[in-house]
């Protein structure tokens, strides 16, 4: 048996997967793990066949292989869907891993369909039990959360976190709820690789104005895009602001719309929509700094690529990319308003030489971001589930 066929498999549902690039962390999650992973693991990966704007990439029923990862593309909440989940159910497969606990397609039937002895269950929640993402449909969370206890559905699973903050989170979320489970286990997201020197557009200096801002995001209210307009707002700088991300939520998207008409005229502002990773990396270098007063993040792969990109960024402190000033690659910020705009007035004020510090400094922090200790974490955690027990 060669080692390609003696890799142990990991059958893995998620709403969006590869070419998927709209629905940003989860997904660039996956296909960063399952890329970095490909030679220890094989990844049987079962998706829906559009992006979260509902663009289809491929039709229901169609498979790929991308990095190693086999994927299934499926239309959620289809006959067709579950005979294709049922038939991938049957294959030989030493772990199932959900990337969501409220997803009623890709995690609550994966795991209602469980059966005794079916392999170990690993539950990763992605930052859908810190407080800022519960308070989403809080009503809907919590009776789904009180259903999940009461009945078992989750039964002896394994939950993994990414940080120690998140598993907190899980932890006091799953004794809430009266959730009969071990503490979470800790393995960081993966990030994606640092590009190397050859690829890195050289950076934009902009001595002048108007400070050069890009915002990467989904338009969402977890993501704070009114607040950083607010920010633009008082901080009484000249600046054009650059978002890049898709439109999730239009009521959200219409009230930042009559705050940029309520804008300066120094300041502009362009929704650029959803650009593919490649342009946006090509992008990153042209602006002066990333923006994102983000509610919270379980990691922030946007984050990752601007540091990685040499872009320095003002973020709230509700990430796990802390003490930015001290590791000279920009701020990590309470959300308040005046502290935001001290900060821009600060960097608008700085000479090249001192933005240069901060471009060289982010593009430390995002080489040092831990990715080999993460990948290790990863095969120790799957290996040791995949040698624990079988459910009973």
């Amino acid at each position: 048996m060669t080692a390609q066929a003696a890799r142990p498999t990991v059958l893995v549902p998620t709403r969006y997967f590869h070419p998927a690039y709209k629905a940003g962390g989860v997904a660039r999650s996956l296909a960063n793990l399952t890329e970095a992973l490909a030679e220890h693991f094989r990844f049987v990966i079962y998706c829906g066949h559009t992006d979260i704007d509902g663009t289809p990439h491929h039709r229901p029923g169609d498979t790929a292989s991308v990095h190693g990862a086999e994927i299934h593309y499926t239309l959620p909440g289809s006959i067709q869907g579950l005979r294709q989940w049922r038939a991938l159910q049957r294959l030989p497969h030493q772990l199932l891993y959900l990337n969501s606990s409220f997803d009623p397609w890709f995690s609550l039937l994966p795991a209602m369909l469980r059966r005794r002895g079916d392999a170990p269950l690993l539950i990763a929640p992605r930052g859908e039990f810190a407080a800022s993402a519960l308070a989403l449909k809080a009503g809907k969370k919590r009776l789904a959360l009180k259903l999940m206890a009461a009945t078992g559905l989750q039964r002896g699973a394994r939950w993994q976190a990414s940080t120690e903050r998140e598993a907190k989170d899980i932890a006091a979320v799953l004794k809430s709820f009266g959730f009969n489970a071990p503490a979470p286990d800790i393995a960081m997201d993966i990030p994606g690789a640092p590009p190397s020197a050859q690829t890195v557009p050289e950076q934009r200096q902009n001595e002048g104005r108007p400070l050069r801002l890009v915002l990467v995001a989904r338009i969402a209210p977890i993501k704070n895009l009114r607040f950083a307009l607010q920010v633009l707002q008082q901080a009484g700088v000249t600046a054009s602001l650059d978002i890049i991300g898709p439109v999730e939520d239009a009521a959200y998207w219409a009230d930042c719309q009559r705050l940029i008409e309520a804008l300066p005229t120094q300041i502009t502002v362009r929704q650029l929509g959803s650009l593919p990773p490649q342009e946006i990396t090509a992008a990153l270098p042209g602006y002066d700094l990333f923006v994102l007063p983000t509610r919270g993040e379980n990691f922030g792969h946007a984050i990752h690529e601007a540091l990685a990109a040499g872009l320095p960024v003002l973020i709230s402190d509700q990430t796990p990319w802390r003490d930015l000033q001290r590791s000279l690659a920009g701020w990590d910020l309470p959300l308040e308003l005046e502290s935001f705009a001290q900060a821009l007035r600060q960097f608008d004020a700085m000479k090249p030489a001192a933005r240069q510090v901060l471009r060289d400094g982010a593009r430390r922090l995002a080489a040092g971001a831990g990715r080999e200790t993460a990948i290790q974490a990863h095969i120790q955690l799957f290996s040791a589930l995949m040698q624990a027990p079988q459910q009973t």
